[in-house]
């Protein structure tokens, strides 16, 4: 039995088709993030006194002032962290970083960090 040279671009079509769905799906099945409900309860400060120590540990002389926002979700075994942090850096400037860390088995890492936005006060 020969197939047409018709039906194997069909099916070739087809089968990419499914395979590009199927990563689709795969990168898109994580919990959404969700927001952290109270900015300042004890988890949410614990864990912004956590990407502040991250962030000084790239060189930063900051001191954590307060979280702005946060939301979290989880990967698997990765429990994922984004939070808004406001610092004070020189005594003057309370500036704010983006900050992206995961946690496994009790491990935190920092992923990314961007400085958003500087207020100075004085």
């Amino acid at each position: 039995m020969v197939i047409p040279k018709s039906q194997w671009l069909f099916m070739l079509v087809i089968f990419s088709f499914f395979m590009s769905s199927c990563n689709y799906l795969r990168a898109n099945a994580h919990e959404p993030w969700k927001p952290i409900a109270k900015v300042k309860s004890a988890e949410a400060v614990a864990w912004g006194k956590l990407a502040v120590e991250k962030l000084n540990e790239n060189g930063l002389d900051l001191v954590f002032t307060r979280v702005h926002q946060g939301f979290t979700r989880t990967e698997g075994d990765k429990f994922c962290i984004w939070i808004k942090v406001v610092c004070v850096a020189n005594n003057m400037s309370h500036p704010m970083y983006d900050v992206k860390m995961y946690q496994i088995g009790g491990e935190t890492t920092c992923t990314s960090f961007e400085k958003k936005e500087d207020h100075y006060y004085g």
